[in-house]
């Protein structure tokens, strides 16, 4: 089997979910970790109510196993970074290199625990892939995926993407199984899992078959966004949060996207933003398709009037911002994707790990979470909430992995 079995996380939180745990990333001005805080030199809110620092402990990946006495140092070993790469709709080399700049990462500077899962069109790998094995799974999908995304382009366009299936069609589906077959690595379906909420940019069956002129009647009540390759994605990351959400620790999505969710709305963003934090999942989103603009011709042709993105480009820009900040994760738009993933490794090879128990009266309430150092300048990443649920009970972590293995299929 390609996996390796998923070590014990550690520090471990078996208690309740009264016990609130974040992992902080605390960095200088040039993004490096800063090293050798303490529990004093932090403070949390919970709702703006200070909250009681309970645990505390450090991971240091570039530490030698065992090499220092101080008990607040947690093995790395025992807190794998485990890493989700999405791949979005659309092309993700384009002026980023956005593809090859993750393949540079995991074949230069992953670390031996790292972990990784690949999740691509509606499928998803195995948990806790290999390194040498998700190389292979990349580079096959690079060499198949610009085909398969033509075909979705045209099959999901126009009418189709309102009024037909949401899944692609047989023969788009055997390309797609067939871009990410790699031996000894198990894929299995994604589930897209749709948002809470609804888009701005939507019809409803009623009124779309009223203009057609059809009798309207059929699903009346079904929101439908108008770019099918947006809808896809949100749909696929609120899918990939709730395969991670069991995992224990830290979880990080690195998000590849020509430029974003065009044509959502921050209701969409915000509910993935805080179903990410919740399952302490960090969103990363890089852009792949550099600077896009657009021209007008003037009054007078050939005049031609430059006008930069469009308000809706903006727009997806801010909501991959805005994703990133709200799960402590880095946001790249219009630099090299490389520049990006540098960052996230630099981040999270050196972390706080943060526990308090809340002294916020229990309620099924989304609470939000601040955190603070002393260090003049610094810039603290980490996820900014959670639902506060009623009797959560702690996680398996062995029966989860052998219900995910038994949901596999073999590829």
């Amino acid at each position: 089997m390609a996996s390796r079995a998923w070590p014990q996380q550690a520090p471990s939180f078996k208690s309740r979910v009264d016990l609130v745990p974040i992992v902080a990333r605390v960095l200088d001005d040039r993004g490096r970790p800063i090293r050798g805080l303490t529990a004093a030199d932090f403070s949390i809110t919970e709702d703006g109510v200070p909250q009681e620092i309970a645990q505390f402990s450090v991971i240091d990946r570039d530490a030698p196993s065992s090499s220092s006495s101080d008990p607040t140092l947690a093995p790395a070993e025992s807190a794998p970074r485990v890493f989700a790469i999405v791949l979005g709709r659309g092309r993700l080399s384009g002026p980023a290199k956005g593809l090859q700049a993750v393949l540079d990462f995991i074949e230069a500077r992953a670390v031996a625990t790292d972990q990784f899962v690949v999740v691509a069109f509606n499928r998803a790998t195995e948990l806790g892939l290999h390194r040498d094995k998700v190389l292979e799974v990349l580079r096959r999908y690079q060499s198949e995926y610009e085909r398969v995304e033509a075909l979705l382009a045209h099959w999901f366009s126009g009418l189709t993407n309102l009024l037909g299936d949401r899944d692609p069609p047989a023969n788009i589906q055997e390309r797609i199984d067939k871009a990410l077959a790699v031996p000894g690595v198990r894929v299995r379906s994604l589930d897209a899992v749709p948002p809470p909420g609804g888009p701005t940019l939507q019809y409803r069956y009623r009124e779309l078959l009223k203009a057609l002129g059809r009798s309207g009647e059929g699903n009346i009540s079904q929101d439908l966004v108008y770019s099918a390759a947006a809808r896809h994605d949100i749909e696929r990351l609120h899918a990939t949060v709730e395969y991670l959400r069991p995992l224990d620790g830290e979880k990080h999505i690195l998000y590849l996207t020509p430029e974003g969710m065009v044509g959502m709305s921050s209701p969409l963003e915000r509910n993935l933003a805080e179903l990410a934090a919740d399952a302490r999942v960090t969103v990363s989103p890089i852009h792949t398709g550099g600077i896009s603009t657009s021209w007008a011709a003037g009054d007078r042709p050939p005049i031609v009037i430059f006008e930069g993105p469009s308000w809706h480009e903006r727009q997806a820009n801010l909501g991959s911002r805005a994703i990133a900040l709200h799960t402590g994760g880095v946001v790249s738009i219009y630099d090299y994707a490389a520049t990006a993933i540098a960052k996230i490794d630099q981040a999270t090879r050196y972390e706080y790990v943060l526990g308090y128990y809340s002294a916020t009266p229990r309620s099924e309430t989304y609470r939000r979470i601040e955190v603070k150092v002393t260090t003049r300048g610094a810039t603290v990443l980490h996820r900014k909430g959670y639902y506060a649920r009623l009797g959560e009970a702690a996680y398996d972590h062995r029966s989860h992995l052998t219900r995910t293995l038994s949901m596999c299929c073999s590829s």
